[in-house]
């Protein structure tokens, strides 16, 4: 521990391209999941109310999920760099007003990976490879999906908090977790699926078994768990052994 702060403390930056995607990633969701604030007729007070609230909401869930992905990539010796996703931006945007809210879509994008030459001494092939950039993107939707479990178990389990604010920001970690995990052209999801696809298998199984677990009023890790090796393995047996 005491030599992984240093490590983090000289390597972990934005860029200011970074900040301004991430600043605009976090606007575009905002906007995205507050379209419909539930309200029959508009009220511009309480419709900017609302806005505040899912800001909150979406600042916290992509910084989780950007600074997670930096900050293991830092330990693997990578440096990444957070890229915009215009067409999973304006395709959010779309379906929102098509919709009007009823319909959320989340697409984040994804980062470009520079080794950092001191933390990759030592490393089996010393250069990049997809299976470590793999490993790194796939930290993103994990740490919003623990962030919804810790803050579901903290908050309610806990201390006995309902909140409906705490239950949008769970909901919206669960699908913010799901999206980035799609295998699309400029995803984190596509860089999982490259890196491994038997690992993109279990770790799409087994966020997907949480979200329908929870969904369900089932709070189990394990069965979550359990969910993702049975798409593994269906994936492995009726896919991959035949492709090898």
């Amino acid at each position: 521990m005491a030599s992984i702060v240093p490590v983090l403390r000289r390597h972990f930056r934005f860029t200011k391209a970074e900040v301004e995607n991430v600043l605009i990633m976090i606007l575009a969701f905002s906007f995205i999941l507050g379209f419909d604030d539930g309200r029959d007729t508009f009220n511009a007070a309480l419709w900017i109310a609302n806005f505040l609230g899912c800001l909150v909401i979406a600042s916290l869930s992509v910084l989780i999920h950007v600074c997670s992905q930096k900050a293991f990539g830092i330990l693997n010796g990578i440096r990444t760099e957070q890229q915009l996703s215009w067409y999973g931006i304006g395709v959010g945007l779309i379906i929102a007003f098509v919709t009007r809210g009823a319909v959320q879509v989340y697409l984040p994008g994804s980062f470009k990976a520079y080794p950092i030459s001191t933390g990759r001494i030592g490393r089996f092939r010393h250069g990049l490879n997809p299976a470590t950039i793999g490993g790194v993107a796939l930290m993103g939707p994990v740490a919003n999906v623990v962030a919804a479990m810790f803050s579901k178990f903290l908050l309610f389990q806990v201390f006995g908090i309902e909140w409906v604010w705490l239950d949008r920001f769970i909901m919206f970690n669960f699908l913010f977790a799901l999206y980035s995990m799609l295998p699309l052209p400029g995803q984190t999801g596509l860089l999982v699926f490259f890196g491994s696809r038997l690992w993109y298998s279990f770790g799409f199984g087994t966020l997907l078994g949480y979200v329908i677990l929870f969904e369900l009023g089932i709070l189990s890790l394990f069965g979550a768990l359990a969910i993702g090796a049975i798409v593994w393995m269906v994936y492995y047996v009726f896919f991959e052994r035949k492709v090898w």
